[in-house]
């Protein structure tokens, strides 16, 4: 089998939003996170049908600021795993004690 002759066809991407008030408003894209929206349009019943177009300004990119996280009481392994152990260890002496007063009274 030999192709001499193809064409690669890619969906168009497009992008629909309805503005309630006039503005400035940010389109932010790109995340490699977000999966592709899928929506079964004969569900939807009110499709306007005059689509207003808008004007775009030109892109600009935007460097992303890691910003600094401080480390907060839950995220320390430690004392989160020696907070459990003290649970623990409490409630199996409460348990243990318990256990040796229901069998010293029998």
């Amino acid at each position: 089998m030999s192709l001499n002759n193809f064409e690669a066809i890619g969906y168009p991407d497009y992008f629909t939003e309805r503005f309630q008030k006039k503005g400035e408003y940010f389109l932010i894209y790109g995340s490699e996170k977000a999966a592709r929206l899928k929506y079964d349009l004969k569900y939807i019943s009110r499709i306007p049908k005059d689509f207003k177009s808008i004007n775009l300004q030109s892109e600009q990119q935007w460097k992303r600021v890691k910003s600094k996280t401080e480390s907060t009481f839950w995220q320390n392994k430690i004392l989160l795993w020696s907070i459990i152990l003290t649970t623990v260890g409490i409630l199996s002496w409460f348990s243990l004690k318990m256990i040796k007063e229901n069998s010293l009274r029998k």
